[in-house]
C-alpha cells in the first residue's frame, strides 16, 4: 500500500492531538508523583560541599570525658612527741626548800651530791619525823637513761635491754627514764617476772591488788606503765614533791622516824633508810652506790 506524503503528514498530526490529548487528561495525583520523582532524582545528583558531613560528624557525642586525676594527697607527718622530762642538769638541784640544810655538791660523795646531803633528804627522820623538803621533778638533777647506760660501771645496766620500754613510758607518762629504771632496779634488780615475798609482781614491784584486774601487770612494758602510774599518784597526792613521792613508792610514810622503820618483825621488813640517798645521788647520776660506800643509816641487816 501506497501512502503520499500529504496523508503521512496527516497522520502525524493526528497522533500528536492524541498525544496532548492524553497528557492533559492525567490525574492530579499522577503529576505530583511525577514531580516528585524529578526532585528525587536533582537531589541525588547534587554534590557535596566541602563543608559538609555525616550525621555522626554533626550528631552530639555522647562519650563522658574522664575527670582529671587528683593531685595527691600531701600527708602532715604527725608531730614528734614531747620528750620525756629529765629534771635539772645544772649541776645541784634547784629546790629552794633549804630546811635541814641542803649542802648539795656536783661530785658525789657517800653522804652527799647533787641532790643534796642525806641529812636533807631524810630530814626531821631522826627526831619529829620524816617530812622531806619540797623538790620537783624540775628541781632535781637526774641524768638522761641512755646518758647513764654509756657510762662505765653503771649502776642500772641489768636494765639496758629495756631502755626502749622505760624510754617510751617516760614520754608518754612524764615520768624520767632514769626514776623509772632506778625504781626497777631497787624494787626487782630490773628482773622480769619476779614475785616479791608478799607477792609483789614484776619489774616495779606492783602490789597484788593492783594486778586483779589489770593484766599490765605481767609483762614488762605494762607493768612499767603501772609502776609510772603508781609514782603519778603518789606525786599528785604530794602537791609534786618527788622526794615524798618516791619515799611513799619504797613503803616510806611521812612522820616516819628511824625507830619506825627498823621496828619490824624481820629485817626483811625494815625501810632502808638510806634509800633516796642511793636513788637521788646514786642510780640517778650513774653512781654505783657501793663504789662511793654511799650511807649514813647502813640499817639493813
Amino acid at each position: 500500500m501506497r501512502f503520499s506524503l500529504t496523508t503521512i503528514i496527516a497522520s502525524l498530526a493526528i497522533m500528536a492531538e492524541l498525544a496532548e490529548a492524553s497528557a492533559i487528561m492525567m490525574t492530579p495525583r499522577s503529576n505530583h508523583a511525577l514531580a516528585a520523582r524529578r526532585i528525587a532524582r536533582k537531589k541525588r545528583c547534587i554534590a557535596r560541599g566541602p563543608n559538609s558531613s555525616n550525621n555522626a560528624q554533626n550528631a552530639p557525642s555522647n562519650s563522658v570525658q574522664a575527670a582529671p586525676a587528683p593531685a595527691p594527697t600531701q600527708h602532715t607527718p604527725p608531730p614528734a612527741p614531747a620528750p620525756a622530762p629529765q629534771g635539772n642538769t645544772a649541776g645541784i638541784t634547784s629546790a629552794p626548800d633549804n630546811r635541814c640544810g641542803k649542802n648539795a655538791t656536783p661530785n658525789v660523795q657517800s653522804w652527799t651530791g647533787p641532790n643534796g646531803s642525806a641529812d636533807y633528804l631524810t630530814c626531821g627522820i631522826r627526831d619529829s619525823g620524816w617530812e622531806p623538803p619540797m623538790m620537783t621533778l624540775d628541781n632535781a638533777v637526774i641524768k638522761s637513761l641512755d646518758e647513764i647506760l654509756s657510762m662505765p660501771g653503771n649502776p642500772l645496766a641489768p636494765c639496758t635491754n629495756l631502755l626502749g620500754d622505760f624510754n617510751a613510758v617516760a614520754a608518754s607518762h612524764g615520768v624520767p627514764a632514769a626514776l623509772l629504771a632506778a625504781i626497777a632496779l631497787q624494787e626487782s634488780t630490773c628482773r622480769s617476772g619476779v614475785i616479791g615475798r608478799n607477792g609483789e609482781v614484776g619489774l616495779m614491784q606492783l602490789t597484788p591488788d593492783k594486778c586483779v584486774n589489770d593484766g599490765r601487770c605481767w609483762y614488762d612494758r605494762g607493768n612499767i606503765e603501772m609502776g609510772a602510774e603508781v609514782f603519778k599518784n603518789f606525786l599528785n597526792a604530794a602537791g609534786g614533791n618527788m622526794l615524798l613521792a618516791l619515799g611513799n613508792y619504797n613503803g616510806w610514810v611521812k612522820f616516819m622516824t628511824v625507830a619506825d622503820a627498823n621496828n619490824k618483825p624481820t629485817c626483811g621488813q625494815r625501810n632502808n633508810l638510806d634509800y633516796l640517798m642511793n636513788v637521788m645521788n646514786g642510780y640517778l647520776q650513774g653512781v654505783d652506790p657501793a663504789s662511793v660506800n654511799m650511807g649514813t643509816f647502813f640499817n639493813l641487816c
